[in-house]
């Protein structure tokens, strides 16, 4: 196989697009290839530290904003409004740079912008998502319709438009990627399954890769974490809006002398230590203390529920409120047996999920050594991804 010339680009919307992006990455590095990554904000500065060289700042597309631990979508709106110039923009950048470095493919998580480029430039385009059916938030509801009418106003949108503000951004990617990577494991153990499209022109283009993480390849070593109590660790992921959470894992926390917690997080505004928790608003590697760690409360995001396999933690799972996506895979966490559901407003209930997971650890933890074994096998998202870019281009090399 000759070099591959690949152009990477991530969502910035959370850390877990970036995670991924960076495993392939480094799978794409090792097979001989060579990489250009893309990104912005804080996905742009985790890029940077990661030593990659060709690091290219893009325009953002979709912003998710929130209050109090609930995702607010009509807020969310409001903030992407400037989404079809942003898209227009990072395009045209992101189009200039595949030219400039003489890309071979494109591949975008979760990422208009670079699929339209990779298209137009007639590259093999491949698109990561683990979302690719979206069920959005009727306005029902008298208050909810009050508020959206004033929001609305105020940033001058038109009602009937509300929906396709982000349409563009969420659904048209998949008419441009000629394959559309899935970075889960394979079904009936697909976490994001429920939300997959079952269209049949997208099954005919859906490739289930496996996990694509770090953890797939190396497993961290377990830090420092003294005590002879059971350990939790409590990881917030990178929303800012899920602050509001804070004061309600505390609570619970504190009535649970029984459990040592590390809660750990950007929404953490300063260190503290309390009688049976640790505050941290950043840890130098979050990995070992996962590994340390006896359970993990985690948000139910794709990447960080994907991670919580990779080191075969048995986990509680917090949905942020009102978003779909992560109530979607909360729910296919528990039927699958591999963690436990707990709902923002029932938070006080940690004790009795944390009982619940102790209760079933055999159980709990034989599915997930099964799934982490795969991915470290046959299931190596990275790896399934590098080789797929590069059968597809040698493929049309003649």
């Amino acid at each position: 196989m000759g070099l591959v010339k690949v152009f990477v680009s991530a969502c910035g919307e959370g850390l877990g697009h970036t995670s991924r992006v960076l495993a392939l990455h480094d799978a794409l590095k090792k097979a001989g290839h060579s990489v250009a990554l893309a990104g912005y904000g804080r996905s742009l500065e985790v890029m940077r530290k990661h030593h990659a060289k060709d690091v290219l700042e893009t325009f953002p597309e979709v912003q998710m904003t929130g209050k109090n631990g609930k995702f607010d979508f009509i807020s969310s709106i409001v903030k992407s409004s400037g989404t079809p110039l942003d898209i227009m923009r990072a395009y045209l950048l992101e189009k200039r740079a595949m030219e400039e470095m003489g890309a071979d493919a494109a591949v975008s998580d979760s990422r208009l912008s670079t699929v339209i480029a990779g298209a137009m430039r007639g590259l093999p385009t491949f698109y990561v998502t683990n979302q690719s059916e979206f069920m959005m938030p009727a306005l029902t509801g008298r208050v909810m319709k009050i508020r959206a009418l004033q929001i609305l106003a105020k940033a001058r949108i038109p009602n009937e438009a509300v929906r396709r503000i982000v349409d563009a951004p969420l659904s048209a990617p998949y008419g441009f990627a000629d394959r559309v990577l899935v970075p889960d494991f394979s079904p009936p153990n697909t976490v994001c399954l429920p939300l997959l499209s079952r269209e049949l022109e997208m099954r005919k283009k859906t490739f289930f890769t496996g996990p694509m993480n770090a953890l797939c390849e190396r497993a961290p070593k377990p830090a420092k974490w003294d005590g002879g109590k059971a350990k939790v660790l409590v990881s917030f992921g990178g929303q800012a809006f899920r602050e509001g959470m804070l004061e309600k894992i505390m609570r619970a926390a504190s009535r649970l002398p029984r459990y040592e917690f590390i809660i750990a997080g950007l929404i953490v505004k300063r260190d503290m230590d309390f009688n049976n928790m640790k505050l941290r608003r950043f840890l130098p590697e979050l990995h070992p203390y996962a590994a340390a760690a006896d359970m993990l409360v985690i948000p139910a995001g794709h990447s960080s529920i994907m991670e919580a396999i990779l080191l075969e933690k048995p986990f509680a799972v917090i949905p942020d409120k009102g978003q779909p996506e992560q109530e979607s895979n909360a729910k296919t966490c528990e039927r699958l047996g591999l963690g436990k559901m707990l709902a923002f407003d029932h938070v006080s209930l940690l004790g009795h999920t944390l009982g619940k997971l102790e209760a079933e650890r055999g159980a709990v933890q034989r599915k997930l050594s099964f799934l982490a074994e795969a991915a470290r096998a046959k299931e190596n998202g990275a790896r399934n991804a590098t080789r797929m870019v590069e059968e597809f281009v040698e493929r049309i090399r003649y």
